[in-house]
């Protein structure tokens, strides 16, 4: 075979591969589509659920940047519906629009208080049997109703879903995915969820008119996809560093002589399990490297003082992660997935308690916690 026959075959093979290749051949195809970026729900007073989806609106992206401000309105959609199911609400939602709903683009899904309490496990059944919807996606749950969520004013953002996506990928505080509730429901475990409050406040950006403000306040506990109790924002800080989903925080200490604050940095988790005598024993370590802030009075003397301020710290964490620990465990919720680890580790000790887990987290389950934290920097004033 001569070189030219040799390169009319390699054409034709690439031809024919072209064929087969995915991607969207079709610009129309795009154009009749309302990309779901948010999904928002709700439970009525009279049982039904009320589904709102957020969605951007392209050609108000367009003119946005073109033109350089907000004079065409918002460059995102907000639509609610009711219905029995998720789907009927989903349904009345479609028939009103011009466009075909696609779930591809979906990043936030938000509870409000009251449906998360009455049960998630229609959501979860939904998404199983929606192919497009990613499992990866990031679920919230709001103090009141969900609606109040979307009116948020999103002055760093494009719109309020991408200000609740953002809030889970900083690394701030806890960050849950749809993937994490399937999988504590399937064990039988345990999980948390950010939780959200809104409030109205005059801003500068809105030009000095009350608009509302949505902020992270703590995490909602689950078990069984109902939401049972809440933690506070410290206890949530101190559960995001052990799940590892904490990059740095602050913490505060006062004493009869001090006041102060350290920026904690390089944050480590490790969870373990041990058997002792026949029965699983959960170790919880957390380690840290430490920046002084702020000492009032700002008079170092002795490394003595440092190692103090460590302990303190360390103290600290271990309460509040303790406190988080225990409020869980009052309705049998393992929310640090100890029972998957104690699976994997020890598939046979796992066997002995799974059926009754819950009950043994409630009752017996023993969790120790390490913490271990180093000052690397005290300021001008290092301790001799």
């Amino acid at each position: 075979m001569n070189g030219q026959a040799h390169r009319k075959l390699a054409l034709a093979c690439l031809l024919a591969a072209t064929t087969v290749l995915g991607g969207c051949w079709s610009k129309v195809e795009i154009n009749e589509r309302t990309f779901v970026t948010g999904l928002y729900l709700d439970r009525t007073e009279d049982g039904q659920v009320e589904v709102t989806i957020s969605a951007p609106l392209p050609n108000r992206l367009v003119s946005q940047v073109g033109e350089g401000g907000g004079a065409h309105g918002k460059p995102y959609a907000i639509l609610s519906k009711r219905g029995k199911t998720i789907p009927d609400a989903l349904e009345s939602i479609q028939i009103d629009l011009s466009r075909k709903l696609s779930w591809g683009h979906t990043r936030v899904v938000t509870v409000g208080q009251a449906y998360a309490r009455a049960g998630i496990e229609e959501l979860l059944d939904w998404i199983n049997h929606e192919p497009l919807f990613h499992l990866s996606c990031f679920i919230l749950v709001a103090a009141g109703q969900t609606k109040e969520i979307t009116q948020l004013a999103p002055v760093f953002e494009e719109s309020p879903t991408e200000v609740l996506r953002e809030f889970s990928n900083q690394k701030n505080l806890i960050s849950t995915q749809i993937q994490d509730l399937m999988t504590s429901n399937a064990l039988d475990l345990g999980a948390t969820a950010p939780l959200l409050e809104t409030h109205t406040i005059n801003m500068v950006s809105e030009n000095n008119q009350p608009s509302v403000w949505a902020g992270q306040v703590g995490g909602a506990i689950f078990l069984d996809g109902r939401m049972v109790d809440t933690i506070n924002l410290a206890q949530t800080t101190a559960v995001s560093w052990a799940r590892g989903q904490l990059d740095q925080t602050y913490l505060s200490f006062k004493d009869k002589e001090h006041t102060g604050s350290v920026k904690l940095y390089e944050l480590e988790s490790r969870l373990r399990v041990r058997k002792e005598a026949d029965k699983p024993v959960f170790y919880v370590i957390l380690k840290g490297k430490g920046a002084l802030r702020n000492n009032m009075p700002d008079t170092f003397n002795s490394l003595d003082y440092a190692k103090q301020i460590e302990s303190k710290l360390e103290g600290i964490v271990k309460r509040d992660l303790q406190g988080a620990l225990d409020k869980a465990r009052r309705h049998g919720s393992d929310i640090l997935l100890l029972g998957y680890r104690l699976q994997w580790k020890y598939p046979k000790l796992w066997a002995n308690y799974q059926a009754s887990w819950q009950d043994y987290v409630k009752d017996a389950i023993d969790i120790r916690i390490e913490a271990d934290i180093n000052i690397q920097y005290f300021g001008s004033k290092s301790p001799d």
